[in-house]
């Protein structure tokens, strides 16, 4: 499940508007995990945690950060710090600009060395759109390179292109499966994909008119030749009470 509201103001060019960050409550996070669920992922803004490029993180909102992690953790759930960017700062592609990998490479060093837990997975950034795909090849390689000689060795979630679509994965992936460990290892390297139940994967329409059966079918038979891993991220459909049926298809994903 996703703790949506310290991302509020990231924009999907890359823009941010402040002040539109809430803190989830994390009372909330009992009811699920008691339902079954052990992955909880906490979005939050580029710019929030780190308002300055290569910049010290701002203490306020790394407190406020740490203080839902930790709640996620006590809870016996794993948590995904997602950093809410869509591969921008300022509006600027990372790497595709003078916004180069070691800005990435350098705000996930001060995360890591905030949230070393095993139990904390590394979303590198949410929902990346409109890219070179070659040029994010290499930015993702910069970024698992870096942190490893850091001695990072917690799982790393890796994005693809066109918002990290599920439906898209047979497109991005090729670009991104020669993504190793700097020992040639895929250990704790996992793609990122999303996939929403409406008919243009959205998640914003009243219907779901999409079971997503293929795509899964596809991205596993893909995964499964090349002996890798995916976690979708982000899947939803409308009030239960009203459509129930399509989300379970998507179980073989697990």
């Amino acid at each position: 499940m996703n703790l949506a509201g310290l991302d509020f103001g990231a924009v999907n060019d890359g823009s941010y508007i402040i002040g539109n960050a809430v803190t989830p409550p994390v009372n909330q996070i009992p009811h699920f995990t008691k339902q079954g669920a052990n992955v909880i992922r906490v979005n939050f803004a580029w710019p929030y945690i780190q308002s300055k490029l290569n910049g010290e993180l701002n203490k306020t909102s790394l407190d406020n950060l740490r203080g839902i992690v930790d709640a996620v953790l006590e809870n016996g759930a794993y948590a995904i710090l997602d950093l809410h960017s869509y591969a921008r700062f300022d509006r600027k592609i990372v790497g595709e600009s003078d916004i180069k990998a070691e800005a990435l490479v350098d705000v996930w060093r001060r995360l890591a060395k905030s949230f070393p837990q095993k139990d904390v997975l590394y979303g590198i950034t949410n929902e990346p759109h409109d890219l070179k795909m070659e040029t994010w090849a290499d930015t993702m390689k910069t970024i698992v390179t870096e942190l490893r000689k850091d001695g990072v060795t917690n799982i790393i979630l890796i994005p693809g292109n066109e918002f990290t679509s599920l439906q898209a994965f047979p497109k991005w992936y090729p670009f991104l499966k020669d993504i190793t460990n700097p020992d040639g290892s895929t250990d704790n390297l996992i793609f990122e994909a999303h996939r929403y139940l409406d008919v243009d994967n959205s998640g914003t329409h009243t219907e779901c008119t999409a079971s997503n059966v293929a795509d899964v079918e596809e991205a596993l038979k893909i995964l499964q030749k090349d002996g890798r891993q995916l976690i979708l991220a982000e899947t939803g459909e409308i009030r239960v009470d009203l459509h129930s049926k399509p989300l379970n298809p998507q179980n073989p994903i697990q």
